[in-house]
């Protein structure tokens, strides 16, 4: 019922991304239990100018008493939550969520992953801030100690060669341009999923993620995290707004991209991969990046996002 509303705020805010759309994040709350949405109104009755997806979940305490808390509508799938807001009005909107927040029920409150600018949060914590309020930063680091609270991006420019030359130090300039070379000849190639090759395609992936993950993760995690995630994606496939890379030697698959195209933002967000861990020459990951690039500013895409994730081989890309 407020997808007009919803899309027409998306679109004017230039902080909004794909994890706060309409198409995303309905499809995800259908899956969801209490969930709820809060809309900032001028009027009664009168256009929302901005919305704040959320959701409410029971848990256990140490002493065994069960406790609500709130979290974002997103958790567990987006890698940035929020809300959307017109521009002029977006710190208001900040308070005036925060003071209706202030005023529920709830043991604890999670801004995980808040996207946005500094303004927007600074605007929402602090007007949380009063007696009986505590405030805990907390940066999640998975089994290999990364830091899930940064997220490396690439604002691309014009032109391919301009992001070889601009981007790229000379040694990963020379090694892409050697490597994608090799997709213009006959042994390697890179298809792209259709509705007849989906289910393929995320088998190949999931498979290859599967094979790297569980010994680090335990099998009854990795299991729970494909389902999770392959739900999501198979969604956003169904919206248009999935594009799943390749690559092939020969019959041979040796590595997926799953990137979520925002296509009105002109953003693409790189999602996750599986690789086959026993091929090394030529590199997988860097002839699949640096080919999924290469078509994103032949689309005119402004951003390459990386996503959750300070993992050393994102920052050799830009």
């Amino acid at each position: 019922g407020l997808r007009e509303e919803w899309e027409h705020i998306f679109a004017a805010d230039p902080e909004a991304q794909h994890f706060l759309s309409h198409s995303w994040i309905s499809r995800y709350l259908a899956k969801r239990r209490r969930w709820f949405v809060l809309a900032l109104r001028p009027s009664e009755g009168g256009p929302a100018i901005a919305l704040f997806p959320l959701r409410m979940q029971s848990r256990q305490d140490a002493d065994g008493r069960f406790f609500d808390e709130i979290i974002m509508a997103g958790n567990y799938a987006a890698d940035y939550t929020g809300f959307i807001a017109l521009p002029a009005i977006a710190e208001i909107a900040a308070r005036a969520f925060a003071a209706w927040l202030c005023r529920q029920n709830w043991n604890q409150i999670k801004f995980d992953y808040l996207g946005g600018s500094a303004a927007r949060t600074v605007a929402l914590l602090g007007a949380m801030e009063g007696p009986g309020v505590k405030f805990r930063r907390n940066a999640p680091r998975n089994e290999q100690n990364i830091d899930n609270t940064i997220c490396p991006y690439i604002a691309l420019p014009d032109t391919f060669e301009a992001y070889l030359e601009n981007h790229l130090s000379s040694q990963t300039r020379q090694k892409m341009r050697r490597f994608l070379r090799k997709l213009d000849g006959v042994e390697y190639r890179i298809t792209r999923a259709t509705p007849e090759t989906i289910e393929r395609d995320l088998d190949i992936l999931f498979n290859f993620w599967r094979i790297r993950w569980t010994p680090v993760k335990g099998e009854e995690k990795t299991e729970k995290l494909i389902v999770m995630s392959r739900r999501m994606l198979e969604d956003c496939f169904t919206d248009g707004d999935l594009d799943v890379p390749v690559l092939w030697a020969g019959e041979r698959p040796l590595g997926a991209l799953a990137n979520i195209l925002e296509r009105k933002k002109k953003l693409v967000l790189f999602y996750i991969t599986g690789r086959d861990e026993e091929w090394k020459l030529p590199p997988p990951g860097l002839m699949l990046h640096g080919d999924a690039i290469r078509k994103a500013i032949a689309e005119g895409c402004r951003v390459y996002d990386f996503l959750r994730g300070n993992e050393p081989y994102k920052y050799a890309f830009g």
